[in-house]
């Protein structure tokens, strides 16, 4: 979750910057998607 806070930070520190925007978000989706897919397993939702 770190790399989630300074790709935040990072997005607002550069908020004119569209296509950094874009990319820092897509990077933070990707983190999220990992987090509910980690999430899942050690809920037993999933299997490895």
């Amino acid at each position: 979750m770190q790399k989630r806070e300074i790709y935040e930070r990072l997005q607002t520190e550069h908020s004119g910057d569209e296509y950094f925007c874009k990319y820092t978000q897509h990077e933070m989706d990707a983190l999220d998607e990992q987090a509910e897919y980690i999430r899942g397993i050690l809920e037993g939702r999933w299997k490895k």
